[in-house]
C-alpha cells in the first residue's frame, strides 16, 4: 500500500539589529520580529516545521552580535541555509522566509532588473563585525526562489526593510541604508553583476490559457509564491516603537497583530494584504511625508505558508476614521473601481468566517463616492455588530446601482414567464425590459428559442450563451442569470472611464503617457477613441481596434511626466479576454512608476517598460480582447474589478460614478487608457 508523504514546513527567518552610532539610532526591532514570529509559528502545532532562525543583535561594548555564531545572519549563512532548504524540499512542501533589518537600491545590472526603480539589495553580515556588511541582492533570492517553485514547493516571502515600508508611530528608527559602491565592488563578478548560484536565469513571461501574456521580470512563476513588502519599491522603511512598548518592523507588528485576529499564523494571502495595508495606511495617514504601500506580488489567492484560517468573504478594505464627536467608514474602493452612490455592501470581521445562514453581516450604503475611497454608512445591523467595526474589516459588494445601464431584454414562453420572472426579481442590480418594451437601448438579450433553450446575444445579435432551461431547477436559474451579470460587470469595466473635467483631474491625466507599440515601430498605436481622439475614451467603432498577429510583440511604455520627484504613478494592467474574464496581467498589487530622478548614485528613467504578445487558443483564427489600464496618485486596490473566464464562478462587480473630493485625504485622481486588440492568424504564405 502506497504512503501518502506528509508536506514539510520549512520557515527561514533573518533578523539583523544594528547598534547606535553617533550619526544615527541603531534598529533594535528586528531580532522581536523574529522571535516573536517564531513563537507564533510554535503555537500552531505544525506537523513537520523546521524553523532556522538567523539573528544578530547587539550591545554597545560589543562589536559581535551576542548569539552564537552559527546563528549569524552572514552571507554565508544564508546561502547554506537556503541551499538547505532547495535540496530537502519536494513537491507539495512549503517554505517560508521573512527578512527583517536593513536594505539599499542598487542600480539595475541584469536583463530582469527593474529599471524604472533600481534593484532591492538586503544588508546583511560579511564577518563577526557589525560593520562587516555585503549586500544580498534580490536577483540571487530570486534564483532560490525559481529553483523552489520549479520543485512545486509553494513559497511565502516576508519583507520587512527598506524600500518595502515606513510609518511613523512614536519612536521611529530608519531601516536604510545608503548604497555603497564600494562594498559592493568587493563581491561583484567581472561583469559587474553579483555571482549567483549554479541556476541560470531566464526572462519569464505570465501565461494565460488564452490571455495576452505580459513579460515580468521574475525567474519563477508567479503562481508558485506569494511576496509581501512593507512598501513600494520607492520608500524608506523605519523601526517603530509602538503604544504597547514593543519595537518592531511595521509590516511584522501588523502581520503578528492579524495573525493574532485570525488564531494563528495563516490566512488567505489577498486578505492578510488587505487587512495590514489598511491598519498602516491608517497609522501614517497625518504623516504624509511618510509614505508607505505594502505590494503584494504574485499568487494573490495563496495561503501564508500554505495554512489555512478562516476567511471572511470580503474583499476591499475599510477603515473606521474619528472625524470630531463621530465615527465614519471609509471604503478603500470608489469611482476607480466601480462604486456608485447607494450601492450596498456587506462588512465582515476580519479573520472570522461567516456566511448569510450563519449570521447577518452589518450592511452599509456607498454615500460620498470620491475617485478611489468611498463613504459608508449602516443602514441594517440585525446582528449589533456595527459598534465594532474597526480598520481591516472587508467589506463585499452586495447591490451595483450603475449595473442598471446595461440593460436586458427578455422573453419567455407563458409556461416559463412566472418562474422566470421571481428569478429576475432577486437581481436587483440588473435592469430586466419585456422583450415588447421601448427601452432606448439593449446590451444584451435573454430570449428562449425554438429548440426550448435560453440564449444571451449581444446587441449585435451575436450569441454569447445558450441553456437548456428543460427541468431546471431554482439554483440553475440563479446560476444562469449569474452568468448575465457577469456579461454586463465585464461591459461595465470595459467602459469604465473618469469623466470628470476639473482642474486637477486634468492635471493629472497630462502627467503621464501610456502607449502601446510594435518592437520595431517608433509609431505607438493610439488608445482610446481615434475618431474623437480622446485617449482615455472606452469606444467600440470597428476604425479603433489595433491589429495584430500571435507572432507580434509590442511594448508597454508608461512615462511618469511630473516634475515633483516625490509625484509617483500607480499602474495596474487587465487583461480583458474574449472568455469574458478579466485578470490583472503584473500579477501584483500594482507597479510604482517614480519621476525621473537621480538618487543613491543612480538615475531612474521615470518610465516602465514590458513586452506583450496576444495568443489565440488552438484552433481559433481570430478574437478581440481588451487592455484596461488604470493609473492612480495614490495606491489602491482593483481586486473586485476581476473576473473568471464565463461560468467558472459567478461573481459580479460594478461600475463608476462621480462623486467630490474630499480633503482630508490624499488625491483621489485616477484615469484608465483602454486599447481594444484584435488577433488574427497570419495564413501560410501570406
Amino acid at each position: 500500500m502506497e504512503t501518502i508523504r506528509r508536506a514539510v514546513y520549512h520557515a527561514i527567518l533573518i533578523g539583523i539589529n544594528s547598534p547606535d552610532t553617533e550619526d544615527e539610532r541603531g534598529l533594535s526591532g528586528c531580532v522581536p520580529d523574529v522571535l516573536e514570529i517564531t513563537k507564533k509559528l510554535e503555537q500552531c502545532s505544525i506537523d513537520g516545521l523546521h524553523i532556522q532562525s538567523l539573528i544578530a543583535s547587539f550591545q554597545p561594548d560589543r562589536r559581535e552580535p551576542i548569539e552564537p555564531a552559527q546563528l549569524w545572519p552572514t552571507y554565508d549563512n544564508i546561502h547554506s541555509c537556503l541551499s538547505k532548504v532547495v535540496r530537502e524540499t519536494q513537491a507539495g512542501d512549503f517554505v517560508y522566509i521573512h527578512f527583517s533589518g536593513h536594505s539599499t537600491l542598487v542600480p539595475p545590472r541584469y536583463p530582469q532588473s527593474n529599471r524604472h526603480t533600481g534593484d532591492l539589495a538586503l544588508v546583511v553580515l560579511d564577518g563577526p563585525a557589525a560593520d562587516e556588511l555585503r549586500y544580498f541582492h534580490s536577483m540571487q533570492l530570486a534564483e532560490y526562489l525559481k529553483a523552489l517553485v520549479q520543485q512545486q514547493v509553494r513559497v511565502t516571502i516576508v519583507l520587512d526593510c527598506c524600500y518595502s515600508g515606513s510609518t511613523l508611530r512614536h519612536e521611529e528608527v530608519i531601516r536604510y541604508l545608503p548604497y555603497c559602491p564600494e562594498l559592493d565592488k568587493k563581491h561583484l563578478s567581472t561583469d559587474g553583476t553579483a555571482p549567483l548560484g549554479p541556476m541560470t536565469s531566464e526572462q519569464s513571461s505570465l501565461r494565460g490559457p488564452r490571455l495576452p501574456t505580459l513579460e515580468l521580470n521574475w525567474l519563477a512563476d508567479p503562481d508558485g509564491f506569494a511576496i509581501l513588502t512593507s512598501s513600494d519599491a520607492t520608500e524608506r522603511a523605519y523601526g517603530v516603537k509602538f503604544g504597547d512598548g514593543s519595537r518592531h518592523g511595521t509590516l511584522s507588528y501588523y502581520l503578528l497583530e492579524a495573525f493574532d485576529e485570525a488564531d494563528g499564523v495563516g490566512g488567505n494571502m489577498i486578505q492578510l494584504f488587505q487587512h495590514v495595508s489598511a491598519k498602516i495606511a491608517d497609522s501614517r495617514r497625518y504623516h504624509k511625508s511618510k509614505k508607505q504601500n505594502p505590494m503584494l506580488i504574485g499568487n494573490k489567492e495563496q495561503l501564508f505558508f500554505g495554512l489555512p484560517k478562516p476567511s471572511s468573504l470580503g474583499n476591499i478594505a475599510v477603515t473606521k476614521v474619528a472625524v470630531e464627536t463621530y465615527s465614519m467608514l471609509r471604503l478603500h474602493a470608489g469611482a476607480a473601481q466601480g462604486v456608485a452612490v447607494g450601492d450596498l455592501f456587506a462588512i465582515y470581521k476580519f479573520g472570522r468566517s461567516i456566511s448569510p445562514t450563519e449570521a447577518t453581516p452589518v450592511i452599509a450604503e456607498a454615500s460620498n463616492v470620491r475617485g478611489i475611497t468611498s463613504s459608508l454608512h449602516v443602514i441594517e445591523d440585525t446582528g449589533g455588530l456595527s459598534k465594532n467595526i474597526d480598520t481591516g474589516w472587508l467589506a463585499r459588494a452586495v447591490t451595483r446601482h450603475n449595473l442598471h445601464q446595461y440593460p436586458v431584454k427578455v422573453g419567455f414562453s407563458p409556461e416559463y414567464r412566472a418562474e422566470w420572472q421571481e428569478a429576475l426579481q432577486s437581481r436587483p442590480s440588473m435592469s430586466w425590459h419585456d422583450h415588447n418594451s421601448e427601452a432606448d437601448t439593449d446590451y444584451l438579450r435573454l430570449e428562449e428559442t425554438d429548440d426550448g433553450t435560453m440564449s444571451v446575444t449581444d446587441n449585435q445579435d451575436r450569441l454569447i450563451v445558450k441553456y437548456d432551461v428543460t427541468d431546471a431547477s431554482e439554483r440553475d436559474i440563479q446560476q444562469f442569470l449569474s452568468r448575465i451579470q457577469h456579461l454586463a460587470s465585464f461591459m461595465l469595466v470595459r467602459d469604465l472611464v473618469n469623466h470628470d473635467t476639473d482642474i486637477g483631474t486634468q492635471q493629472f491625466k497630462s502627467s503621464f503617457t501610456v502607449t502601446l507599440s510594435k518592437e520595431d515601430d517608433e509609431v505607438p498605436f493610439k488608445s482610446g477613441c481615434h475618431k474623437t481622439s480622446d485617449v482615455h475614451d472606452a469606444c467600440a467603432h470597428p476604425d479603433c481596434v489595433i491589429h495584430l498577429t500571435p507572432a507580434d510583440t509590442v511594448k508597454l511604455k508608461v512615462e511618469n511626466k511630473a516634475q515633483k520627484k516625490e509625484e509617483k504613478v500607480f499602474l495596474y494592467v487587465f487583461a480583458m479576454g474574449s472568455g469574458w474574464e478579466i485578470t490583472e496581467m503584473t500579477r501584483s498589487s500594482g507597479v510604482v512608476v517614480p519621476a525621473a530622478d537621480t538618487r543613491d548614485g543612480f538615475a531612474t528613467p521615470g518610465t516602465y517598460q514590458r513586452g506583450m504578445r496576444f495568443p489565440l487558443e488552438n484552433g481559433q483564427e481570430e478574437c478581440e480582447e481588451v487592455v484596461k489600464i488604470f493609473l492612480t496618485r495614490q495606491p489602491t486596490s482593483f481586486t473586485m474589478l476581476e473576473l473568471p473566464r464565463l461560468g467558472e464562478y459567478n461573481p459580479v462587480r460594478v461600475r463608476a460614478e462621480s462623486g467630490y473630493r474630499l480633503s482630508a485625504w490624499e488625491s483621489e485622481d485616477w484615469a484608465s487608457v483602454t486599447f481594444r486588440v484584435r488577433i488574427t492568424e497570419l495564413k501560410t504564405g501570406s
